[in-house]
């Protein structure tokens, strides 16, 4: 179902390890928060919305998401974070 997407977010992930890497030297920070299930910018998430996705997908909040950014930017540590279910096979 997102093998495609899979490919995509492997390759976006390599290429900020890589960026990071060659920029650090210079003091640039290069850094990724993926984003591994449905945002919602209310109280609450929409039940009667996740419905129509595969249950138990993970539903984030804006705030969340807005929240690691920050602190990511801010701490300049971990340059890869993921929010939201990671599946292992």
């Amino acid at each position: 179902m997102t093998a495609s997407f899979g490919i995509a977010a492997g390759a976006l992930l390599n290429y900020i390890r890589v960026l990071n890497n060659d920029l650090s030297a210079e003091n640039i920070f290069a850094g990724i928060v993926s984003i591994g299930g449905l945002v919602y910018n209310t109280g609450e998430p929409d039940q009667e919305l996740l419905k129509h996705f595969p249950q138990g997908t993970p539903a984030i909040s804006s705030r969340e998401v807005a929240e690691t950014h920050w602190k990511m930017h801010f701490e300049k540590k971990e340059n890869e974070i993921i929010l939201g279910k990671t599946f292992s096979f």
